[in-house]
């Protein structure tokens, strides 16, 4: 096929330019020409880029000379032959120097198709090196300007190049590493084999990518991300290799901290008692996507069950979920919320926790996440709520007192004028009875709820828990019933403790009496005791305990359990869930205010259909010695005979009874309705007054300061006090005084006949 060509053909002849162009297709060529003979025209067309140029050497209005220069000074690569009929060597030596590819005789046109072929190769091979210089300058500038450094090397590994970051990154100049090796750079820290992999890999014509620890020239070490290629060869043969090196030395060193921080965060995380949680804002609707791992610790679940918004909503306690549900609404209105709530454990039961919670925006001030941090705080409510019913039953505890006080005033007459009723009307026995009866009960639950208010003193003495735990043991065997199976274990070295011996007798009584209630169908009883020291840890943790020494007393059951919503009422004193007719609701009470008199404290462990455990926490005396012996008074008749006996008391009706209980027993009685009066009854029957009764709350002057006043006056007389309750301060200084004998009201005509015998009985021995 022949080969199309553009040629511009500068002759005056064009018989010869024709001779030209018939060489031209002999020679394989399909010439496109345009004949020109003067310097405007060629000019003119010169511009248009023609692939070649033919020109004579001499012509009579233009030269091929002058063709040839200003074909140079346009700068245009156009292959230019010059051809003529004669030209010597020295011509044509000129004509090159002026620009001229090749030059021809017109008698050897014959090889004006090599002449051709040579000079259109010639410019193609120029166009190439051209394009290959500028991509070497542009390459060159690519790599100057990279922030990688660059080196490249022969098939042999020899640095043939390197760029200026690359200098700056290890230190050294470019000449200075001209020719080495690039393992002249090696740390020390990569082996042998290390660089043979390396070698094998790259010589194998594949790229290798890694990272790798170079020195310096100044010794230090600095680690680069390093990517190798090799580069081929138009056959396909590795001539070079180029390597890429970033410096990875800081963003390592960041990587690393970033890495240890995280892991001390993990850590933290893992041993804090608070859970990081993180949710996703879009409008008023979140999702969660971060909850630190400790969550299990806290509810039990793991981290991929905890990551949808259902599950968070189905673990909130459901009386709590409207408003913990409001509360998101809050943080994002007000860019921060705290509150507290109950979150279901996988275990069914619930946590307290404790939310604080900030709100993320982002640089518009749009919200985009919530940052929260839960804290378990379920010991911290259980400690607040159990503050909270201490408060609860002391404040009950002083208006029970308030109210046994007036109701033993109430009582007190009722009690004492039993007996003259007997007298008066021996034929209503049964009516006297059931209100005999009706009135001791009342005194007893009065006497509860003293008990449970402030404690009632009795007789402190050593008492050994083992003698008084067989002692319940043998009432328990006879009256509970058969299908409660009873268990006592005692520790063999239990400490003492000093305490009433009826009271903590009581205590165990009612604990007893109730788990018997809570298994109607029978069960397991068991008593335990043994001595324990509670630290201070532990009573932080508990109202009314202090660190110490404890003589610690159980009784389990097995039985139905206490309701969690209840447990925390059973102590106040009328609160059963027992009916109306089995029971006053005075029983834990009483438990209560007995242990606490006696500087103890009690704890409950209730499951609903697992039983309960109730623990007595009584201080040792640092004894192991007691005696619980319980002693029973014999009672004799007695009667007076005509002594004055003065009655004190506030209360109408009490003077009123007093005066006839005292009368029938043939005692001479005046009263007085308070200190004052009665220091006027002293000082008018000062010489046969016998022994004085008398209350200890009364207006003007009370029973104590009567007391006071009474012991200058007459020393010697029998003095008894009736009291509801007396605190232990007040006990103290009676006794201080020389007053042993003290009723607590409301009390029998028989109680007050004993009391009569023992004080005219001593003032008889003093005499």
């Amino acid at each position: 096929m022949a080969i199309p060509l553009n040629i511009l053909i500068v002759e005056d002849s064009q018989d010869d330019a024709e001779l030209l162009m018939a060489e031209m297709r002999r020679a394989g060529f399909k010439p496109k020409w345009k004949r020109v003979e003067t310097e405007p025209d060629y000019l003119t067309e010169i511009k248009k880029s023609p692939d070649i140029i033919f020109s004579d050497y001499s012509m009579p209005r233009f030269s091929g000379l002058r063709a040839a220069e200003l074909l140079r000074e346009s700068g245009l690569d156009i292959p230019f032959i010059l051809i003529s009929g004669t030209l010597g060597e020295d011509a044509a030596v000129e004509a090159m120097k002026h620009g001229a590819t090749d030059y021809l005789l017109k008698d050897r046109v014959a090889r004006l198709g090599l002449a051709v072929e040579h000079a259109v190769e010639q410019k193609r091979l120029r166009e190439q090196r051209k394009v290959a210089e500028q991509q070497l300058r542009i390459q060159s500038s690519a790599l100057e300007a990279a922030a990688n450094a660059i080196l490249i090397t022969d098939r042999q590994g020899k640095i043939v190049s390197a760029n200026t970051a690359f200098c700056i990154m290890s230190g050294y100049a470019l000449e200075e590493i001209m020719g080495q090796n690039p393992r002249f750079l090696k740390s020390g820290e990569h082996n042998a084999d290390f660089y043979r992999q390396l070698w094998q890999t790259v010589t194998a014509g594949e790229v290798w990518r890694g990272e790798i620890t170079n020195r310096r020239k100044d010794g230090t070490t600095y680690l680069v991300e390093l990517t190798i290629t090799p580069v081929r060869a138009d056959g396909g043969e590795i001539t070079h290799f180029i390597a890429v090196e970033q410096d990875i030395t800081e963003r390592k060193r960041v990587e690393e901290d970033l890495r240890a921080t995280h892991a001390q965060l993990g850590q933290f995380l893992q041993y804090s008692p608070a859970v990081l949680y993180a949710l996703k804002v879009k409008g008023q609707d979140v999702s969660p996507y971060l909850v630190s791992e400790n969550m299990n610790a806290l509810l039990g679940f793991t981290v991929q069950e905890a990551m949808t918004y259902e599950w968070w909503a189905g673990q909130l306690h459901p009386e709590e979920r409207s408003r913990v549900v409001a509360s998101v609404s809050e943080t994002i209105a007000h860019d921060a919320s705290h509150t507290e709530y109950r979150l279901r454990h996988k275990d069914g039961s619930y946590r307290w926790v404790e939310d604080n919670r900030r709100l993320v925006r982002d640089a518009d001030g749009r919200p985009t996440d919530i940052v929260g941090v839960w804290t378990d705080i379920t010991e911290r409510k259980k400690i607040q709520n159990q503050m909270l019913r201490a408060q609860r039953l002391e404040s009950i505890g002083t208006l029970a007192g308030g109210i046994a006080h007036d109701l033993n005033n109430s009582l007190a007459p009722i009690l004492m004028a039993i007996e003259l009723m007997r007298m008066q009307y021996p034929d209503a026995k049964e009516v006297i009875d059931t209100v005999e009866r009706s009135a001791k009960r009342g005194a007893d639950m009065v006497r509860q709820l003293l008990t449970f208010a402030k404690g009632i003193e009795g007789e402190r003495l050593l008492i050994q828990s083992r003698h008084l735990i067989k002692e319940l043991e043998k009432i328990l065997k006879i009256s509970f019933p058969k299908n409660i199976q009873l268990s006592i274990n005692c520790s063999p070295k239990l400490q003492a403790v000093l305490g009433d011996v009826t009271q903590l007798h009581q205590v165990l009584l009612n604990l007893c009496v109730n788990a018997r209630d809570a298994m109607p169908n029978g069960g397991a009883l068991t008593i335990e005791a043994e001595n324990a020291e509670i630290d201070a840890v532990y009573a932080a943790n508990v109202p009314e305990a202090k660190p110490g020494h404890y003589v610690v007393w159980r009784v389990i059951d097995t039985g139905t359990g206490i309701p969690p919503e209840i447990l925390g009422r059973i102590f106040e004193p009328f609160f059963s869930t027992k009916g109306p007719d089995k029971g006053t609701g005075l029983g834990l009470s009483t438990v209560f205010g007995i242990v606490k008199s006696h500087g103890g404290f009690v704890r409950v462990y209730s499951q609903p259909g697992h039983g309960s455990t109730f623990t007595i926490y009584l201080p040792d005396s640092g004894s192991s010695k007691g005696d619980t012996e319980m002693l029973i008074k014999t009672e004799g008749s007695f009667r007076g005979n005509g002594e004055t006996i003065l009655v004190v008391d506030d209360e109408v009706p009490v003077r009123q009874i007093a005066r006839s209980v005292l009368a029938a027993l043939n005692f001479q009685v005046v009263t007085a309705a308070n200190g004052t009066e009665a220091l006027l009854q002293v000082a008018d029957k000062r010489a046969e007054l016998r022994a004085v009764i008398t209350d200890m709350h009364m207006p003007h002057m009370d029973g104590l300061n009567f007391v006071r006043v009474l012991k200058h006056t007459l020393p010697q007389v029998g003095i008894i006090v009736t009291s509801g309750h007396l605190n232990e301060s007040e006990t103290n200084e009676f006794k201080a005084l020389g007053v042993t004998v003290v009723l607590n009201k409301p009390f029998t005509q028989e109680k007050l006949v004993e009391a009569l015998r023992t004080i005219l009985k001593n003032e008889t021995m003093s005499d």
